[in-house]
């Protein structure tokens, strides 16, 4: 029995290459069996492989729900903000090797093509109107309490201080 759970182990981990029958027979022979140690190992790295995996799966999700949030708030949005997102889509440069790599031109990209012109196409788009969006979502509350309140129209800078 030791003898086939280590030849089940060695053939997981690739290490068996030539013929499984022949190693099984050599390890029943050479009474080979996995030790304590190593089983802990094995047990640790299949953990190890789950929880990268789980994570994986959240990170993916995640992913989407960005993805979901950037589309309808690009549907939503006015002609000019719609027209300003492709516009930084299309010039970035990892937007336009992906571009180049799915076979679509940034010409043929218009306004209302954007959404249905590719799938991956799409969901890079989106994810990229979400990360646009969260950046002016985050950008205006920290706009806000760095500015003292001075009474003034405009923003006390520190250069435009008279220090005595």
């Amino acid at each position: 029995m030791q003898a086939i759970e280590y030849t089940q182990t060695r053939l997981t981990q690739g290490k068996v290459t030539i013929s499984p029958k022949g190693y099984i027979f050599k390890s029943l022979e050479g009474n080979y069996r996995i030790g304590a140690a190593e089983k802990k190992m094995l047990n640790a790295e299949s953990q190890r492989r789950e929880a990268a995996k789980a994570q994986a799966e959240i990170a993916a999700a995640k992913v989407r729900s960005e993805a979901e949030a950037g589309k309808e708030f690009y549907e939503a949005a006015d002609a000019h903000i719609r027209k300003e997102l492709l516009h930084t889509f299309v010039t970035g440069l990892l937007h336009q090797r992906q571009m180049a790599r799915v076979g679509v031109s940034r010409e043929s990209l218009t306004m209302e093509n954007i959404l249905t012109a590719n799938r991956q196409l799409d969901e890079t788009f989106c994810t990229h109107v979400y990360s646009r969006m969260k950046k002016v979502i985050d950008l205006r509350p920290t706009q806000a309490r760095q500015r003292p309140t001075t009474g003034y129209a405009f923003p006390l800078q520190a250069s435009s201080c008279i220090c005595l």
